[in-house]
Parts: structure tokens; C-alpha cells; sequence
């Protein structure tokens, strides 16, 4: 019989063998919480051998780890697209707030709390959990600064940031309880906020005639 499109190389396979793992990782920590997120069963969802799944990932903090980072590119990559390709005026600092609410819907979000929930507990998870939550919070700055005109010279972004993502992060908890309407009020209040105190933009004339 012969075979339909291209045989793969050894590295497609092991991408693809990657990718599905770091899938299953995230729906089944989502669904099932850290503790209920063994590894059997990330290799069960991800259709791979249990072999497999240790030759790539030879431990469950391992294969979590690749994971966060995995999502956290992820959500930095479709903030960029989603922000850039609102209009003109809609590019303002409610604009980023409202994108970042966007993207914190699903399964990633939900993972994410359910790992830093744990990682109260777990001296092992702790320090995973705050290096991927500094990069994160890092990388939003970094791409708010980047975006947002007056941001890179405000010396509050990292705090500002930091304040945002909290908020979001209670507000998907809200949501997740069913108190959809309190988690839209806490993500509207967080866009007035960010339009009633504006980035400062310490090289703008106006800024230093303002504060002499």
C-alpha cells in the first residue's frame, strides 16, 4: 500500500511528541489539579508510552516546567498579535487590559492558578512556580513598554504590571465560581484605572514642567 504525504523526520516526531505531552500536561492540571495530574495520566492523554513520556520528561516538575513556559510564550505571542491588530485608538492601556482578559480565558489560565495554588504547599513546586511568575510578569512589561507609548520610562511598570495580572488572575477566579458579573466589574475597574493614572513618561516636557 502506498503511504499518504511524506514519512516524518526524527525530529517532527519529536516535536510532535513534545507538543503532546505539554498539551496533556495543561488540560489534565487544569482539570485535575496538580496533585491529580500524574504522569500516567498526562501520558494516557497525550497518546504517548509511558517510556516516551520519560525520555522526554524524566520528571513530573520537568515536564510542568516546559509546560508553563510553553503557555507563557504562548499568551505573550497572542497578546502582541491581538493587541497590534486592534485600530489605532483602541491601542491605549484599557486596550492592553482588555487583551490581557482575553487571553486569560481557558484552560492555560486555569492550569496556571491550579499550579501556584499548590506550589503554597509543595516546597518543591514553590520554586518553579515564582521563576515562571517573574518571567511572565517580566515579559508583559517588557512587551507593555514595547506597545504603549510612555511605559518603557515610567518607573512603576514592573508594580503596575504586577497589580494588573493579580487582579486578572481574581477576576478568573471569580469567574470560575460563577460570579461572572463581579470578575467583568473587577476587569472593568482595572481599565478605568489604567486610563485615570497613566503611564509617566519621565522624558515628556509636559512631565517635568509638571513636577517643578
Amino acid at each position: 500500500m502506498p503511504r499518504n504525504g511524506p514519512r516524518q523526520t526524527q525530529a517532527e516526531r519529536t516535536a510532535g511528541t513534545r507538543a503532546a505531552l505539554l498539551d496533556a500536561t495543561i488540560d489534565a492540571v487544569a482539570e485535575l489539579g496538580f496533585a491529580g495530574a500524574s504522569t500516567t495520566e498526562i501520558a494516557r492523554r497525550a497518546g504517548v508510552s509511558r517510556g516516551a513520556q520519560l525520555h522526554h520528561f524524566p520528571a513530573k516538575l520537568d515536564l510542568v516546567s516546559a509546560a508553563l513556559d510553553h503557555v507563557f510564550a504562548e499568551r505573550e505571542a497572542e497578546f502582541r498579535r491581538r493587541f497590534e491588530a486592534r485600530p489605532a485608538e483602541g491601542r491605549t492601556q484599557s486596550g492592553a487590559v482588555a487583551v490581557l482578559w482575553e487571553i486569560s480565558q481557558g484552560r492555560e489560565q486555569l492550569a496556571v492558578l491550579e499550579l501556584l495554588t499548590a506550589a503554597r504547599t509543595d516546597p518543591e513546586l514553590r520554586p518553579l512556580a515564582r521563576r515562571v511568575l517573574e518571567q511572565f510578569e517580566s515579559a508583559v512589561a517588557t512587551t507593555f513598554a514595547e506597545v504603549l507609548p510612555g511605559v518603557a520610562e515610567d518607573p512603576f511598570i514592573s508594580s503596575r504590571v504586577l497589580l494588573a495580572l493579580t487582579v486578572l488572575q481574581g477576576a478568573v477566579l471569580h469567574q470560575q465560581l460563577g460570579l461572572d458579573a463581579q470578575a467583568e466589574e473587577l476587569v472593568s475597574t482595572l481599565g478605568l484605572l489604567a486610563e485615570a493614572f497613566p503611564f509617566v513618561d519621565l522624558t515628556s516636557p509636559s512631565t517635568e514642567a509638571g513636577s517643578r
